[in-house]
């Protein structure tokens, strides 16, 4: 079995072949690196990956299990958003959520999910609201 190395931190990244590849360094603890190069379908597995395993640690560390709403224990913390159309086909609504970690977060829908998703947000929106006395 290979020896295990802790991860220290990332160097710097790039992309090659037209966007096509993607290379970042991996750091260590010890100073060695290792330059890892990965298609560009790779990364969001390769994320979806990484946020899993980090989900399961927080939920480990805090003995929280279950997949509720409520229980969401490492969601990414949003600071602002933005509307588009995404690229490709079908057409789809696109949103682009900026974070407080740092990497943006996007996502694209057709157009039935978008309007489902609205009007779930406003159902869950409005017992505040009208505790607030904002209702219409």
């Amino acid at each position: 079995m290979a020896e295990r190395k802790q991860l220290v931190g990332l160097g710097e990244g790039s992309v090659s072949m037209g966007g096509q590849e993607i290379h970042l360094a991996l750091k260590f603890d010890g100073g060695s690196t290792l330059p890892v190069s990965m298609s560009h379908e790779m990364l969001p597995p390769l994320v979806t990956a990484l946020r899993t395993c980090g989900d399961i640690a927080v939920r480990t560390r805090l003995g929280v299990g279950g997949a509720a709403l409520e229980e969401l224990v490492q969601p990414f913390a949003v600071r602002n958003f933005r509307f588009g159309a995404s690229v490709g086909e079908p057409p789809a609504t696109a949103i682009e959520f900026s974070t407080e970690q740092g990497m943006p977060v996007q996502i694209a829908m057709p157009r039935p999910l978008a309007e489902r998703l609205v009007s779930k947000l406003e159902e869950f929106l409005r017992p505040k609201m009208q505790k607030r006395g904002r209702a219409h």
